[in-house]
């Protein structure tokens, strides 16, 4: 007798704790949890994104209509997300230089026009470094920077 209390016990006890829980894991923020797989933040000081921006900025300039090459300023923002390598997705400002397209192989060493304002770009880029493979899978620039050139 009073083992089948204690077995109706358990499981009216059982019940209510996975009622609870269930209760809970609605409320719950999905943001906060990291899921395999997800999109991550990355600082925009982060090394690996920084050798990333530099491998993918002639692809970036190629694309970007203008007789001149442009640079990344700094990087806005950036998250990344591991695949069969990594994404990552990024927030540019941009800049117009004193190179034109035909420089492109010398892109390190053309410096920014002085006095522009700079354009914000969106970039989706794909790595995967152990076999040197750095592409730009999206671009789309179109607001301008509250940032000035001095």
């Amino acid at each position: 007798m009073y083992t089948k209390i204690l077995l109706y016990f358990s499981i009216y006890l059982a019940l209510i704790l996975a009622i609870i829980q269930a209760k809970n894991d609605t409320n719950t923020n999905i943001r906060n949890f990291s899921i395999c797989g997800g999109w991550q933040p990355l600082n925009a000081d982060d090394p690996m994104l920084r050798r990333t921006l530099v491998e993918v900025e002639p692809q970036i300039s190629e694309q970007i209509n203008s007789t001149h090459l442009f640079r990344i300023q700094i990087p806005i923002k950036a998250q990344y997300q591991l695949v069969a390598g990594t994404l990552y997705d990024t927030t540019l400002a941009m800049g117009g230089t004193n190179c034109t397209k035909s420089d492109i192989d010398n892109i390190l060493n053309c410096k920014f026009l002085e006095g522009i304002k700079f354009i914000e770009c969106y970039a989706l880029i794909w790595i995967q470094p152990w076999v040197s493979f750095y592409r730009l899978m999206e671009l789309h620039c179109d607001n301008t920077t509250d940032l000035t050139t001095k």
